[in-house]
């Protein structure tokens, strides 16, 4: 039940489903959501940079500090200015140009989405720090966005 009202409660909230992953812990189904908190240096060109690789905004969770941009409706990824994100953290922001902070990792459907998404990235600003690497059951490309946040992208 608790799982249900939340993803109902989330969808009213949101305006989608929260996924088609779910969890059982006792009695109680959990929908699952993931969301990724990333500081950025310059907000809009963030924004922008992702608006190209397919994210979507959601204005009714941005402001001018913040921009939530949906991938799908089971991940999203909330671009926070420096300052913003500090009020929430007493840690210093990693410089993430010079350090790898985290790393992520996106299935896509088909080889040409994975050739596709990366295209975009790189056309955006983007880096892609390796070459692809194909492991014959799985085809793996990196790219870094404008900030330095690592994402492989994987068929």
């Amino acid at each position: 039940m608790c799982g249900m009202f939340f993803s109902e409660f989330f969808y009213k909230l949101v305006g989608f489903r929260v996924g088609y992953t779910y969890v059982v812990q006792g009695d109680a189904v959990k929908s699952l959501l993931t969301g990724a908190n990333l500081p950025v240096r310059y907000l809009e060109r963030s924004m922008d940079f992702y608006t190209q690789m397919g994210f979507t905004n959601k204005p009714q969770f941005s402001d001018d500090q913040s921009k939530c941009m949906v991938w799908n409706e089971t991940i999203l990824v909330m671009l926070m200015s420096y300052e913003k994100l500090c009020t929430f953290m007493s840690k210093q922001v990693a410089d993430t140009k010079t350090s790898i902070g985290s790393w992520f990792a996106l299935l896509v459907e088909s080889f040409e989405e994975l050739n596709e998404f990366s295209g975009n990235g790189l056309k955006a600003g983007g880096t892609e720090p390796t070459p692809m690497k194909d492991y014959g059951f799985i085809q793996l490309r990196n790219l870094e966005d404008l900030d330095g946040h690592m994402w492989e992208i994987f068929f």
